[in-house]
């Protein structure tokens, strides 16, 4: 078993434009997050995976870039992406978690 964690600090006028799913390789959502409803607030996910192959995506329901905020993503004590950027509508990564791990 492998763990996963995100922070996430929203942004300051659009939060509820916020939302992020993990899925399994087969596309099975794991958890969920967002909407969210406080500005400039700081959300956290902490959670134990089955070992296997997983994708996050982070996404802005307009598309603006102007409702993320800063977050960081990260599998088994290792940050996979420390991120402010800009992405458009979504930002993906995908992930191994567990001994499977290269």
């Amino acid at each position: 078993h492998g763990d996963f964690y995100f922070a996430m600090t929203t942004d300051g006028n659009f939060p509820e434009r916020t939302t992020w799913v993990l899925e399994t390789y087969e596309g099975d959502a794991v958890l969920r997050g967002g909407p969210y409803h406080k500005p400039k607030a700081l959300y956290r996910t902490w959670s134990c995976l089955s070992d296997g192959e997983y994708n996050f995506t982070i996404l802005d329901s307009i598309g603006d870039d102007n409702a993320v905020g800063n977050y960081v993503l990260g599998s088994d004590f290792e940050i996979l992406v420390r991120s402010g950027l800009s992405f458009g509508t979504s930002n993906s990564t995908t992930f191994v978690s567990g001994p499977e791990r290269t």
